[in-house]
């Protein structure tokens, strides 16, 4: 039934990735994956430069990718499941948890000048709680080395670095660590928030985190096995599918060796190009992961972001068959501007940006950054087109003028693919036949592997 629409079908695909490529190689990103998907239906996607720049390894769309920040989406669709089946709620006060399913009374999580303000999901979830996230190259260690040989934390690595960083007895802590305003009355992006957030699903639930999310997400989307938020967890004969995370041209390479002090980088010329350098980076990890960590295909992120464009339900092009991973008034109350009187258009994790290059655009999703890493995952509420684009760009240069310059470009690029497909009904979706055939294909031997 999809492929119905083959004779309307104009696009020049070749055209299309030469000019994107154009833009990505401009700012020497190594990289990119994008997609593109109207609705519950793909209708572009295509893969840019390489995988690997020494040894030479060429991107394709079987690549995995870290996802920075973008990993938070999937982190407050497990929550909000929580709360559908009642054991979180949004606006409880978090000691209320701590304090029935922990019982120890050291463990009361307040901020320091304002102890009678109650810290809830709601204020974690939209990062209103008053808790900034310093800089913390600190906590990053190579792979997966912060779940393993831990004497401080034992497999409790979350809820230990959490608890570390927010209460006064901590090895983390600092009065700065909070915001010098009451909760509520700030915006201030937090990664340990979300990290909290995280963590006292694990206090409701008695599981672990990652796994609610292959409980309540990965599993019934049937996302594939190379969707992890751990570099172990990731099949051996798919570790070479991992992109590798590239510094371009960075002149203060001490800034990186000595910042990220557990980390190690490799420096190099560009083989074609003698005066451009690259560093990169060996894979890593941190505590706080649910933040920032998983690693998933550009094919198994458009599932995710296609339940959440179609309200909550998923529906499988392969069987026809649609499954409800949240209740529609769920994803409502996630896409609702949580707190109108303040000027950041945050829903419940989900963000609202302006997109402002050829036409102004409101759109609904996140974005990512991380050493080696820039992504950006949007939908159009208004036209049901969303668009993945993940790159192995690095904005954490000492450069700001080039971090600036590649966050731009992938914006243009972003505008490009809406401006692509906004512009056509679903039944013009241009590389329909393409797009469908390539991911039915991948979830036909995903089918076929759980079933082998």
């Amino acid at each position: 039934m999809y492929f119905t629409y083959a004779a309307k079908i104009t696009f020049d695909q070749q055209v299309f990735h030469d000019e994107i490529n154009e833009l990505l190689n401009e700012v020497n990103i190594p990289g990119a994956s994008v997609i593109a998907i109207n609705g519950s239906y793909p209708c572009y996607e295509d893969a840019f430069g390489l995988r690997s720049i020494s040894p030479v390894i060429k991107n394709d769309l079987t690549s995995i990718f870290n996802l920075a920040s973008v990993s938070k989406t999937i982190t407050g669709i497990v929550v909000m499941k929580l709360v559908e089946i009642g054991q979180l709620d949004l606006d409880q006060n978090i000691n209320f948890y701590i304090d029935f399913y922990i019982n120890n009374p050291t463990i009361n999580i307040v901020h320091p000048n304002y102890s009678n303000n109650s810290i809830t999901l709601r204020l974690l979830l939209t990062h209103y709680s008053s808790i900034n996230t310093q800089f913390l190259p600190n906590i990053y260690f190579p792979f997966d080395n912060f779940t393993i040989n831990n004497p401080d934390y034992g497999n409790n690595y979350l809820g230990g670095f959490v608890l570390d960083y927010l209460l006064p007895s901590g090895k983390y802590y600092n009065e700065s660590n909070w915001l010098p305003v009451p909760p509520g009355s700030e915006y201030s992006y937090s990664n340990v928030g979300i990290a909290l957030v995280a963590w006292l699903c694990e206090v409701a639930t008695g599981e672990y985190f990652y796994s609610l999310t292959n409980k309540y997400l990965f599993k019934p989307l049937g996302m594939s096995d190379a969707t992890s938020w751990f570099l172990k967890s990731v099949p051996t004969d798919k570790q070479n599918l991992l992109m590798r995370h590239y510094i371009f041209n960075e002149t203060n390479q001490t800034f990186f060796q000595n910042s990220f002090s557990h980390l190690s980088f490799n420096s190099f010329p560009d083989k074609d190009h003698p005066q451009i350098n690259w560093t990169e980076s060996e894979p890593y990890g941190y505590y706080i992961y649910p933040g920032g960590l998983l690693r998933s295909t550009i094919g198994d992120l458009a599932m995710h972001l296609s339940m959440f464009i179609t309200n909550g339900t998923y529906l499988n092009p392969i069987t026809n068959k649609s499954v409800e991973i949240l209740k529609a008034s769920t994803v409502a109350e996630m896409s609702r501007i949580q707190y109108p009187q303040f000027k950041f258009p945050t829903g419940l994790i989900w963000t609202y940006y302006t997109l402002n290059v050829s036409r102004v655009r409101f759109l609904l999703g996140h974005t990512g950054s991380d050493i080696g890493v820039t992504t950006f995952m949007f939908f159009n509420p208004q036209t049901q087109i969303g668009v993945i684009l993940l790159t192995t760009g690095n904005v954490l240069s000492t450069n700001d003028w080039q971090n600036d310059r590649i966050r731009n470009q992938l914006w243009l690029i972003m505008d490009k693919v809406f401006n692509a497909f906004e512009s056509k009904p679903i039944s013009d979706c241009s590389c329909r036949i393409s797009s469908l055939v390539h991911w039915c294909a991948t979830l036909f031997i995903i089918h076929l592997h759980k079933h082998s």
